[in-house]
């Protein structure tokens, strides 16, 4: 997390970028970790793989509805969801994470 190769961001390449938030890491909620990504039919079939497979369009980070349609017929329900106290941990350290990788 923080790294960059030829100026772009780790993370940035490609399809997807995960990162871990286990202990050690610049953000730390303890366990966890986090999924980013620009392309909303991956993150709609990735809300629903995280176990949103009900209340989808209540995840803070969902792409419209359109892209759940055809998704959420086709997926098997699971649940590899952070619970809420991590992320809570997590949301005032993105504000400082630019101090975390200059450490």
């Amino acid at each position: 997390m923080g790294a960059r190769w030829s100026g772009r961001r780790s993370g940035s390449f490609g399809l997807a970028g995960a990162f871990s938030s286990q202990i050690y890491k610049h953000l730390n909620s303890g366990e966890g970790g986090f999924l980013v990504s620009d392309g909303a039919d991956f993150m709609a079939r990735a809300i629903i793989l995280w176990g949103s497979y009900m209340l989808y369009a209540r995840h803070g980070a969902a792409p419209s509805e359109d892209h759940f349609r055809q998704a959420r017929l086709d997926m098997p329900n699971t649940s590899a969801r952070m619970d809420n106290l991590r992320a809570a941990l997590l949301q005032p350290q993105l504000a400082q994470i630019e101090d975390a990788i200059s450490r």
